[in-house]
């Protein structure tokens, strides 16, 4: 009988190490199977990701509303302004800038006259819409400031044609005792950076974010909202809900 060779012995004692891999077919369905996963969650990531967003807009305006109660209170119930209703525009120096601001641009630079209620920050971050910024267009990326509504620094009577003078007759600060219906004027507006800011078709299907005079914040789809009257000098024919309200402060943009 023949003695068994080292090599012999250590073969049958050693297992067979042979491995099993993935077939091509297994590999794909498996690939396939991972991209409809994602497919899947992505809607519903998106979906809370908005959701998120508005949350944190509507306690950004609602701090914001409670702020402008707060200007009235201490300047004689008159909402805030800053360019002189007699001229054409104002200048405002921040920060070693001089910065120019026409009459009507207050509706976007309204954070520079109340910063000194923000730690005199006019770039707090609480002045802008949440969300990854514009999506395209010249502003792609820019965050995008909540606009004041140009109806709390003009008369109104500026908000109706057959009433509306030229010139800067009916152009001045609102009290806050001619609001008629607080919880139904807007007085601040989000401009959705969720959306192409650029394509007003869009804009018009979205929904929205309004501070109201009374203190609280709504998210709500524009066709809940009064149809705006005529717009801003010299673009009266671009109008926008709640900047743009019949009747002024004396109107109501909720229907």
């Amino acid at each position: 009988m023949l003695r068994p060779t080292y090599y012999n012995m250590i073969k049958t004692k050693l297992p067979s190490r042979s491995r099993k891999a993935f077939t091509l077919i297994e590999l794909i369905l498996v690939i396939s199977l991972i991209a409809i996963l994602i497919a899947l969650l992505l809607p519903s990531i998106s979906h809370l990701r908005n959701r998120a967003y508005t949350a944190g807009s509507l306690s950004n305006l609602r701090n914001h509303a409670a702020v402008m109660e707060m200007y009235t209170n201490d300047h004689q119930d008159t909402y805030p302004i800053y360019v002189d209703p007699k001229s054409s525009y104002g200048v405002l120096y921040w920060n070693n800038h001089r910065i120019v601001i026409k009459y009507f641009d207050q509706e976007y630079l309204w954070m520079l006259f109340v910063k000194e209620y923000y730690h005199d920050n006019p770039l707090d971050p609480s002045f802008f819409v949440p969300g990854p910024g514009a999506l395209n267009g010249d502003y792609a990326g820019v965050h995008i400031p909540y606009r004041y509504s140009s109806t709390f620094f003009t008369d109104p009577k500026f908000w109706q044609p057959e009433t509306r003078l030229p010139g800067h007759t009916q152009w001045r600060p609102v009290k806050n005792s001619e609001v008629n219906s607080p919880s139904q004027k807007g007085i601040l507006i989000s401009e959705n950076p969720r959306y192409n800011t650029q394509i007003y078709s869009e804009m018009l299907k979205m929904n929205v974010d309004i501070a109201f005079t009374d203190g609280h914040a709504e998210n709500l789809p524009q066709g809940n909202l009064q149809q705006p009257t005529i717009g801003d000098p010299p673009y009266e024919g671009v109008t926008f809900p709640v900047i743009n309200t019949p009747d002024g402060v004396r109107g109501r943009d909720k229907k």
